[in-house]
């Protein structure tokens, strides 16, 4: 499975004072990720970096200052553009990897190796990510993926592997299971009672930018690629 090279890290959106600098929407897990990276880049495909001369923190955002943009006007060019980050340049732990690395992975049964489908999306409701698996017959399953549950994550080869408990690919047993376990990160209470579902998180593609996988950081698409999973 091949990897992207460059990432989703955010949004410039506004400038920010008279001396060149932006406000950066960060699709990720926060600020400082943003803060790690030396450069930036405005095509998916790399090309001319931007050099980071510093990155702070306001409000959710990230104060971004271009070397070489030294005024409002310089800065307007850059609202609106999509920002990315070179792979290279985001140094991860053993075992993490980034959202849009395990977005579109099969996934397979730890113990038999049987396949359950592909993760079509992951979301962050609460204190866990959420896999979307879409089966072989089309049906979206929704797969918490924790300890209890989780394997392997193996997206450069294309693959992760879960443990599922009886029913959770094709019905029963699981459903009481959600009823008590994923009213815990806030799944099933909101789909039994009606009440309105917490603002689903963008992602860094896809962190669908940059985040990892499982839990920690998380670096967009549909989600944000700089998230982090694992």
């Amino acid at each position: 499975m091949v990897m992207k090279a460059y990432l989703e890290a955010g949004q410039f959106v506004t400038t920010h004072g008279v001396l060149g600098e932006l406000k950066l929407y960060p699709w990720a897990d926060g600020p400082e990720f943003i803060a790690c990276l030396p450069r930036l880049y405005i095509s998916p495909q790399g090309g001319a970096p931007l050099e980071l001369e510093r990155v702070r923190a306001h409000k959710g955002m990230c104060i971004v200052k271009l070397r070489g943009v030294d005024g409002m006007d310089a800065a307007r060019a850059y609202i609106g553009k999509t920002a990315y980050f070179a792979r290279a340049d985001a140094k991860l732990p053993p075992g993490r990897y980034f959202v849009q690395d395990i977005i579109g992975c099969e996934v397979r049964d730890a113990a038999t190796g049987a396949v359950y489908g592909t993760v079509r999306d992951i979301t962050h409701p609460a204190a866990s990510d959420v896999y979307a698996i879409q089966t072989p017959q089309g049906e979206t399953v929704l797969f918490p993926a924790v300890a209890e549950f989780l394997g392997e994550l193996c997206p450069q080869e294309g693959y992760v592997t879960v443990r599922p408990i009886p029913g959770m690919f094709d019905g029963g047993e699981v459903r009481a299971w959600r009823r008590g376990n994923l009213r815990a990160i806030g799944i099933s209470s909101l789909r039994r009672t009606g009440r309105r579902r917490p603002r689903r998180q963008r992602w860094p593609s896809s962190w669908r930018c940059g985040s990892w996988a499982g839990s920690g950081w998380q670096a967009s698409t549909s989600s944000c690629s700089a998230r982090l999973c694992g």
